[in-house]
């Protein structure tokens, strides 16, 4: 696979991302909506998303340390610090994944909306995070090569 090729995969990959992370957000605003209808909406939602994340989050991250993190490497043995660390957030954000989803599963059997809330939520900042932080150091030392 071509420099630019990797570099294009990757961010229409972020770009798909965000536009999930945006429902998901939304999803579990609707939680609090204050009434059983909202809360049926959000959480019918936030299962239909499941399925896309679960598939999605490591096999985007098997793909950037497979095929982004090695062209960087070769070119920029400098970025090897960088490179570990986003390899790092990759694993800790599979397991904040995990987690999340037993908070999602709480929720749906006892109605308590905050763990999944609060954790999503934070979840869904530090995914946004990680994909500015991975586009802002990362993608341009690739297409710099």
């Amino acid at each position: 696979m071509m420099q630019t090729e990797v570099v294009d995969r990757v961010v229409r990959e972020h770009t798909e991302m965000q536009e999930y992370l945006l429902q998901w957000e939304a999803a579990l605003l609707q939680l609090d909506s204050g009434d059983y209808t909202g809360w049926l909406r959000g959480i019918e939602h936030l299962w239909r998303l499941v399925p896309f994340l679960d598939a999605e989050l490591p096999r985007h991250f098997r793909a950037e340390e497979e095929q982004l993190f090695p062209r960087v490497e070769a070119r920029h043995p400098d970025a090897v610090k960088a490179l570990a660390g986003f390899l790092g957030e990759h694993a800790e954000l599979a397991r904040e994944w995990r987690g999340y989803k037993q908070d999602l599963l709480y929720c749906d059997a006892v109605g308590v909306t905050q763990p999944a809330r609060e954790r999503g939520i934070e979840l869904i900042g530090r995914l946004r995070q990680h994909i500015r932080e991975e586009e802002a150091a990362l993608l341009p030392l690739v297409e710099a090569a």
